[in-house]
């Protein structure tokens, strides 16, 4: 469900509770259609606006945080954003929002969660790669190498252009073996 769907639903929700007549059956008829298809409920709609309540998410590092906040910044319009933290590191944070927003905070954290972790992935085989951190031999024969898909390889090395170079620089000798 996207920011733009949810947004439909509220202007079809209005128009439920504040139209008139062939404008109000319409709006009913398309704004149960796509209750069904999000799998949202009436209620999160219709006089759900104004309620604010706490709402939990797990997240596992301090750069999952940073998304959610991004992702509540996003769908709330708010920079503001506070994220509530319980005792116990495995505990769920909770933010503050309505119930559509919630949903659909939760929809776009999975979603650029997911999307993160690949590119994570991605950058640390780029940096791996562009520093050429590996063993000089070839790969055994017992062991395959994995087959890249071109579009993959052209991301990868787009990457890598874009990194900078690091080059170690040799140890210098002790003055003190002379």
């Amino acid at each position: 469900m996207t920011h733009a769907t949810t947004e439909r639903l509220r202007k079809l929700a209005a128009l439920v509770t504040g139209g008139m007549g062939g404008e109000r059956e319409n709006a009913e008829a398309i704004f149960e259609r796509l209750l069904k298809e999000s799998g949202l409920r009436r209620e999160d709609f219709i006089g759900a606006d104004e309620r604010v309540s706490r709402h939990p998410v797990s997240i596992a590092t301090a750069m999952e945080r940073e998304l959610l906040l991004q992702v509540i910044a996003k769908v709330t319009d708010n920079r503001e954003a506070t994220v509530y933290y319980t005792r116990g590191k495995l505990s769920p944070v909770k933010f503050e929002a309505t119930e559509p927003q919630a949903a659909e905070i939760k929809f776009l954290f999975a979603l650029y969660r997911r999307a993160l972790k690949v590119e994570s992935e991605r950058l640390y085989i780029a940096f791996i790669n562009k520093h050429a951190l590996f063993a000089p031999s070839p790969r055994p024969s017992s062991i395959p190498a994995k087959p890249m898909d071109p579009a993959e390889r052209a991301r990868l090395a787009a990457m890598m252009e874009g990194m900078a170079n690091v080059t170690p620089h040799k140890a210098l000798e002790n003055r003190n073996d002379r």
